[in-house]
């Protein structure tokens, strides 16, 4: 029993002393704190230690987004919008303000298979509509109909003769951006006098140039 009562003071001792020797260190670094920022005051206290966590938690933050974005799930979901083409902001504004004119005109967009493909004919869908636009699609384009880069498609009725502004309009603003596309339009029988048809495939190498490569038309699949 006297064994016993001995071995248990000083675990009883060692308890009591623990939370005053952590008080102790937190006093401490406390003052440490106080003595770096030359200040007594506790509102610069509260401050500067609010900041170092608010730093530190961005910087945490930061670490777990890049993860997550550097992950193969996500590259996989999200490739075409990270590597693939895309609109650029001025192109977007300055494509807008040359069919804002022309509101209310139809268009149709006819793409391509492919996710890439398919993320930028959405882009041109947003132009068209942020210009007051009528528009249908993006749609399947044919599948006899191997679409490259752009391409712009009239009634055929227009053949020879000038085309109304809003035609003009919009081969003007893919020009003007620096769009890859067929440099002049293709009179198709089967296209309806007041219908556009944008045509959006995958982008072709450098070296080719969007003007060789077969008309598409459209057989009336749109």
């Amino acid at each position: 029993m006297q064994a016993d009562q001995f071995c248990a003071q000083p675990r009883k001792s060692f308890a009591k002393m623990a939370p005053q020797r952590g008080g102790r260190f937190m006093f401490l670094i406390v003052e440490a704190i106080h003595k770096a920022l030359r200040t007594e005051s506790t509102l610069v206290f509260v401050l500067v230690i609010a900041g170092v966590f608010a730093v530190g938690g961005g910087a945490v933050a930061w670490l777990v987004d890049k993860g997550y974005k550097n992950s193969p799930e996500y590259r996989e979901e999200h490739g075409s919008l990270t590597t693939g083409r895309r609109l650029e902001e001025w192109q977007k504004v300055r494509m807008v303000a040359m069919l804002s004119p022309h509101s209310g005109q139809h268009v149709v967009i006819l793409a391509s298979a492919g996710e890439e493909t398919s993320t930028y004919a959405n882009q041109f869908r947003d132009v068209f509509s942020a210009s007051k636009w009528r528009v249908d699609g993006p749609k399947p384009a044919p599948p006899d109909q191997p679409a490259l880069d752009l391409q712009i498609s009239v009634s055929g009725q227009f053949f020879g003769h000038e085309l109304p502004a809003a035609y003009q309009a919009v081969r003007g603003a893919l020009q003007f951006t620096g769009m890859k596309m067929r440099p002049t339009y293709i009179a198709d029988p089967d296209i309806k006098p007041d219908v556009i048809v944008l045509w959006v495939g995958p982008k072709s190498p450098d070296s080719m140039e969007p003007g060789n490569y077969p008309p598409l038309v459209t057989h009336g699949h749109y």
